[in-house]
């Protein structure tokens, strides 16, 4: 069966918020984004899982905060966010310098310099889980990498406020 090309968008068009890419895991539940990673519609997430006895969806993970410790000790986010008041920060998105959905998989390159970043993330088909893989792909010396999980349970259709009511969790079963 033959694939399909690659999409594949360079820095130019990296930082605009309106190009949207969309993965779904056979079940109902997805994953969906923009280029940029700036999330602007609340079915934005990287995990959106499906209650297989209703219609209903759970956003799981919002987003996954990738942040590079260069070797000067200087910290570089590479995500975006948009507050309630407007402002857009951090702009990790300028240091976007390509976007990939290639066979339903999307990926992000970074660069700062010598340091090139890398991540790809894909859904199971199938099943309700994420593989997310974040890769060095060049750099000069020995760089950290940080990720910062931005995790929640709520109605895919709807908003969650940081004055809301507080996230409870509970074991379901042990391993």
């Amino acid at each position: 069966m033959p694939q399909n090309p690659p999409i594949v968008f360079g820095p130019q068009a990296c930082g605009c918020a309106t190009r949207e890419w969309l993965a779904a895991d056979g079940l109902g539940g997805y994953a969906t984004g923009t280029v940029s990673g700036l999330r602007t519609r609340r079915y934005h997430a990287l995990l959106t899982v499906a209650d297989p006895r209703s219609a209903v969806r759970h956003v799981a993970l919002a987003a996954l905060d990738l942040t590079v410790t260069l070797p000067s000790g200087a910290k570089v986010p590479l995500f975006t966010h948009e507050w309630a008041s407007g402002a857009v920060s951090p702009r990790g998105h300028r240091h976007l310098e390509m976007f990939a959905l290639a066979d339903g998989l999307p990926r992000w390159r970074w660069r700062i310099g010598d340091v090139v970043v890398e991540r790809e993330l894909a859904l199971r088909h199938g099943e309700s889980s994420l593989a997310v893989v974040h890769r060095v792909m060049s750099a000069p010396e020995p760089v950290g990498l940080a990720v910062a999980a931005l995790c929640t349970w709520r109605d895919a259709h709807g908003d969650r406020y940081a004055s809301g009511p507080a996230l409870s969790a509970e074991q379901l079963a042990t391993a």
